[in-house]
């Protein structure tokens, strides 16, 4: 009798601890889909935010057009890119320039302001996309005059702002030197002649006049999700294949917090930005 009542109080106290532990998990899952949606939340808005500066800089040059250079300074100064919106060096523009115009373009970027610009790297191609303006000028004098068509992938990227008139991101690239800089992407976004129909892709490449765009340090613009009260799941966000960001901890510490969420569960978030397929893992 004594073992019969020893066994039912062994069986009671596994099925309570079984129990309640399984009540544990499922608030720990919640909590952990919680934090997850919070983190997809913040990224696509911090993206969103600085799409915005793009919008803005868009509206400028098209109520100023043809641009020039102290304007665009003017205007720089007044979005206060180092306070508002840390982890870009500068917001600039990649003027379109046919193979015919291009004398005609580097005359008149070298009359406003600009008497040394160059376009780099030298060689003849279809089209140009020169970086014409960017702001702070001093710290991105190396930018100036980078034809971002010159690398097939950015110039890929850009063909396809233009035709579908959004936003894009270029591919995360990871060699140096990199006139962009080692890891940078750029942000872009079209601008097109005042009064042209753009309904078609073939209107929008005829009324292209460029691209405003942001040097963009992922890490760096997403400092502030890395940074949040998201400390006990570790994620990373991956464009397709390439790691853009990480939170993840050191071995040591992840192995010292025998109770983070990613010991227990795992997910991927999908999102679609700037173009990219990016994904939360």
């Amino acid at each position: 009798t004594a073992w019969i009542v020893l066994g039912v109080c062994v069986m009671a106290t596994f099925i309570g601890w079984s129990v309640s532990r399984s009540q544990l998990l499922d608030q720990e899952f919640d909590r952990f889909q919680t934090q997850i949606g919070q983190i997809t939340n913040e990224v696509s808005q911090r993206v969103m935010a600085y799409e915005q500066a793009l919008v803005a800089a868009r509206a400028f040059l098209t109520a100023n057009h043809p641009p020039e250079r102290q304007a665009w300074r003017s205007f720089v100064e007044q979005l206060d890119i180092e306070h508002s919106y840390p982890g870009i060096d500068g917001i600039g523009f990649i003027a379109n320039v046919p193979t015919k115009d291009l004398p005609a373009f580097l005359d008149a970027t070298r009359q406003d302001g600009a008497p040394e610009f160059v376009v780099r790297p030298e060689g003849q191609r279809s089209n140009y996309f020169p970086i014409q303006f960017i702001e702070p000028r001093e710290q991105n004098l190396t930018l100036l005059g980078y034809d971002i068509g010159s690398d097939p992938v950015r110039r890929t990227s850009a063909q396809e702002s233009c035709d579908t008139g959004q936003a894009t991101l270029t591919p995360r690239k990871n060699r140096a030197p990199d006139p962009i800089g080692n890891s940078a992407v750029l942000f872009l976004l079209p601008i097109y002649k005042p009064g042209f129909p753009v309904n078609t892709v073939s209107a929008r490449r005829a009324a292209l006049l460029g691209w405003v765009f942001e040097p963009f340090r992922i890490n760096d613009v997403m400092a502030g999700v890395i940074d949040s009260d998201h400390a006990a799941v570790d994620f990373e966000i991956f464009d397709n294949e390439v790691p853009l960001v990480t939170n993840s901890r050191d071995n040591q510490e992840r192995s010292d917090r025998s109770t983070n969420y990613k010991s227990v569960f795992q997910k991927d978030e999908m999102l679609k930005i700037g173009g990219r397929d990016w994904t939360i893992h």
